[in-house]
């Protein structure tokens, strides 16, 4: 019996550690969930880390100190510089700078036209006063026309003046350029003209006068063959000045106008017209109308050379322009 109590007894001393082992255990596990809750609300501590709002604190303190810094920039890069730009004022100086325009050559050719308008009673004087002589001139002057063609002097005697183009052969002609060409020659033609009269008698011109003459012109198809005559009646007249505007510029002109009559019936065949500018020593106009065609043929004068500027090449370009209608560049 006593052994059956001891048995007991240690089994209620092993049942009893049992619970409180058990009982621990629960507290344990009671006191695990216990810390897991306290953890999660220590969890909750990260919103504590809310202090990003601090960083946004940051970012608006420095930012909007920093801004301000910028706007104490702007004062330096102030308007006022801009408003020195008042110098613009100072670009309406460029109207300071129309005296140019005062020194343009525009008005310095108004004062050629000026000078052209007042020189146009010059011509009156010089018809009334002073007397005109017979044109002179060099070897190697040339003057080119808007036809293109080319006159140039090749030779100089005492009344007569060699001519020579950019093509043919030489001419004569008196200097009293009224006078049709004396002798000349075409292939193996060959002709001359005799003049007979008072043709002479318009030179030196001091008023307006006029001169009948009589030309006999005699030509032949070759060497070999006879001459073939022809006679004609002139009648020609100088005129009062005038100015006369072309390409080349404004001249003071004396006109002078020859008419040519058939011999036998006094028929008007040919009117020739000149516009003689003493200044230049030469015609800057020539027209011609023929009656018994009705036709009339002008052309000016476009360039004027003189010595070696007067060259074969520079010759055929001014030709070659004038007869394009690209009128003259000046050469003298």
């Amino acid at each position: 019996m006593a052994t059956i109590l001891l048995v007991l007894a240690a089994l209620s001393m092993t049942a009893a550690t049992s619970a409180t082992s058990t009982v621990k255990t629960k507290a344990k596990t009671v006191a695990a969930p216990k810390t897991v809750t306290t953890a999660k609300p220590a969890a909750t501590a990260k919103p504590a880390a809310t202090p990003k709002p601090a960083a946004t604190a940051k970012s608006v303190t420095p930012v909007k100190s920093a801004v301000p810094a910028k706007s104490e920039v702007t004062p330096k890069t102030a308007p006022v510089p801009k408003t020195a730009t008042a110098s613009k004022p100072a670009t309406t100086a460029k109207p300071g700078v129309t005296p140019k325009p005062t020194g343009t050559p525009k008005p310095a050719v108004a004062a050629k036209t000026m000078v052209a308008t007042k020189t146009m009673p010059a011509p009156k004087t010089l018809a009334t006063t002073a007397s005109i002589p017979l044109p002179r001139y060099r070897v190697n002057d040339a003057f080119v026309f808007s036809d293109g063609r080319v006159e140039r002097v090749v030779k100089v005697s005492r009344d007569e003046i060699t001519w020579a183009g950019l093509t043919g052969s030489p001419y004569v002609r008196s200097r009293n350029f009224v006078l049709p060409v004396s002798n000349w020659s075409v292939g193996r033609g060959l002709g001359r003209r005799q003049f007979f009269g008072s043709a002479q008698d318009l030179w030196p011109v001091a008023k307006p006068r006029s001169v009948r003459f009589r030309v006999v012109a005699e030509t032949k198809a070759k060497a070999t063959s006879p001459w073939q005559r022809e006679v004609s009646m002139w009648t020609c007249q100088s005129l009062k000045p005038r100015v006369v505007r072309i390409a080349l510029g404004t001249y003071n002109t004396i006109p002078f106008t020859c008419d040519r009559y058939s011999a036998t019936n006094m028929r008007p065949i040919e009117r020739l017209e000149w516009d003689y500018a003493p200044e230049l020593g030469h015609y800057v106009r020539r027209s011609a109308i023929q009656y018994l065609r009705g036709t009339r043929r002008t052309v000016d004068l476009v360039a004027t050379l003189s010595g070696p500027a007067a060259s074969k090449r520079r010759l055929q370009a001014l030709s070659r322009s004038a007869r394009r209608g690209e009128l003259p560049m000046r050469w003298e």
